[in-house]
This record gives structure tokens, sequence and C-alpha cells, in this order.
């Protein structure tokens, strides 16, 4: 292995890794925020922890990850390689036929049948595969995560709105009370105690709600992350 191969070995591996600590922080944090926002005793969280089990039970590739976290975590790296390959195909423009690039991370099948601690019963879906592609694989698992989140997201969609509208009706009080122009004004719901005791303070602010909206609107397809791909073909 050169040392160019090498870098991009290396650089393929962190990436693979802050991608499967990063879901898995998601996944745990979720009950924890739904725990904070509903308390401790709330139905929300055990029904997030049944989509989460339904979900892992029903996509082999979501198992297959969450086995190679382990992996990764106690005992070893996420990659064994990468292949390169390129092949012609039919292009509509002009220039005729083009090449298409395609780059494969993969881990070998042997390296984890070896390890006594992975999970077999996931690894048995795998055999007959020396090398196991985890672009697809990754890819499937990234959908449930998508699935996941968007059920969450329809579980406190009621909630959502109502604490929007109260955000947004105080704002437009505020706002025909002081007569102020910007519509976006900086203000801050106060909390006081007995005797005018000030206890705590929050900021207000719209943003926030017309920033979270973009992001659903911008990720609302992401369940179906598998049928997509990048590429660099003019059009």
């Amino acid at each position: 292995m050169n040392l160019y191969t090498q870098h991009k070995m290396l650089h393929g591996t962190r990436r693979i890794v802050n991608l499967l600590t990063a879901c898995r922080l998601y996944l745990d944090q979720i009950i924890h925020h739904l725990n904070n926002i509903y308390g401790k005793e709330n139905t929300k969280s055990g029904q997030v922890k049944e989509l989460k089990k339904a979900e892992l039970e029903k996509n082999i590739n979501y198992h297959f990850v969450e086995a190679l976290r382990n992996y990764v975590q106690h005992r070893g790296l996420p990659l064994s390689g990468c292949k390169y390959d390129s092949k012609r195909v039919d292009q509509d423009h002009s220039d005729g036929n083009g090449l298409l690039y395609t780059i494969s991370p993969y881990i070998n099948y042997k390296d984890l049948k070896e390890d006594e601690k992975f999970n077999k019963s996931v690894l048995l879906k795998f055999k007959g595969s020396d090398k196991i592609d985890l672009k697809p694989i990754l890819k499937s698992f990234l959908s449930s995560i998508g699935i996941i989140h968007d059920k969450i997201r329809m579980l406190i969609r009621t909630d959502v709105n109502k604490w929007d509208n109260a955000i947004l009706s105080h704002v437009k009080t505020f706002n025909e009370k002081f007569d102020v122009e910007d519509e976006k004004p900086i203000i801050e719901a106060a909390v006081y105690g007995k005797g005018s005791m000030f206890i705590e303070s929050t900021a207000i602010f719209v943003e926030f709600i017309e920033h979270r909206k973009a992001l659903e609107e911008k990720n609302r397809l992401f369940r179906a992350l598998p049928n997509r791909f990048i590429t660099t073909q003019c059009m």
C-alpha cells in the first residue's frame, strides 16, 4: 500500500468512525431530550425505543452497522480497503461515451468472522462475500435513521405546532403593544416567584422556528437515500 492510498484509507476510516459515532449519539440523545421535555415517565420515549427496535429487526444493514460500531469501538478499524473501478457509460451529450469512476470501501468478511465477539447471526447474512461493500450498507442504515427521525417528528408534531404558535403569538403581542417595526425583535420570557423574585429567563427567537422548518423541508426525502448517488456528469 503506497503512501497516497494509505492516506485515503485513513481519511475514509475517520469519516466512517465519525458517522457511526454521530448516529449512535443521536439515537441515544433523542431519548434523553424527550425525557427532559416531557418528564421521565412520558410515553413517547417508550414509543421511540419501539421504533428503533422495529427498524433494527427489519433492516439487516442497520443491524450490521450496530455490530460494526461495537467492533470499531472495542477491537478494530472499520475498513480493510477500498476498491477503485471504472467503466465506460453512454452519455446523451455530444462527447459520446464517458468514464464512470467508483470507490467502494469494504471490510473483509474473514476479519469479522475471526472476531469472536462480532454478532454471528448478523454476519451469517453476508456469508459468501469475501469483501463486504460498506457503501450500500451505510446508505441503507442512514435510510433507517431517516425513517425513525420522520416518525419522531410525527410523534411530537402536535406539540411542536402548539409551541410554535405560542411563541409567534407572544412575539406578535409584543410587537403590537410596543409598536415594534422589526418583525423579529429580541425578547425574553421570564419566570418570577413569590414577591416578584426573578427566577430565570430565556430568549425567544422566531429564527429557530424558521430554521427548523427549513431543515425539515431540506431533509424530508432522507429515507430515500439508497436510491441516490453523487455524480459529476454534465447533463
